[in-house]
């Protein structure tokens, strides 16, 4: 091979393997664990709902905005929750995190949250979180266990 189809292989080569285009590229449907990619417009999220007896009782979906290399959460529970206090994210019995509802509409609120360091890293590796959020009138809040098997992967792919 001539030294310069070598030089251009190597920098074909280089250019292939750059950080840009070594990051997943995630296709549509595509699954991590319990969250689902999907685009549309452009603007992609990976979500799962939660189901009981064939309802929908929570629905969590994460986006990214790469270039602020800022992620956020918005779960989305059915209405007639007490506003405040808003939902509660459990991570363990000891490490939560509390997420005001922003939007509420004719089926459910939605509680949003740029997601930080220490929110990122307490779910990262956890099998379940708990999400807890009170009805209103009603005294106990109401507590379910959700999975979040594959969350950093589907971080990443965002």
């Amino acid at each position: 091979m001539m030294p310069f189809a070598r030089l251009t292989a190597a920098l074909s080569l280089a250019f292939a393997l750059s950080p840009a285009t070594l990051q997943a590229q995630a296709t549509e449907g595509q699954v991590f664990g319990v969250w689902k990619y999907t685009c549309a417009d452009g603007a992609c999220r990976a979500f799962f709902n939660l189901q009981q007896e064939g309802a929908e009782v929570v629905s969590w979906t994460l986006l990214r905005d790469r270039e602020k290399d800022q992620s956020t959460s918005i779960i989305r529970v059915p209405e007639g929750v007490a506003l405040p206090p808003g939902l509660r994210l459990y991570v363990d019995d000891a490490t939560f995190f509390d997420i005001p509802y922003q939007v509420c509409d004719g089926s459910g609120c939605s509680a949003i949250a740029v997601m930080d360091a220490a929110m990122l890293s307490a779910i990262e590796g956890k099998a379940t979180v708990r999400l807890a959020f009170i009805r209103y009138g009603e005294p106990q809040p109401i507590a379910y266990e959700v999975p979040v098997e594959g969350f950093r992967a589907a971080l990443d792919a965002l």
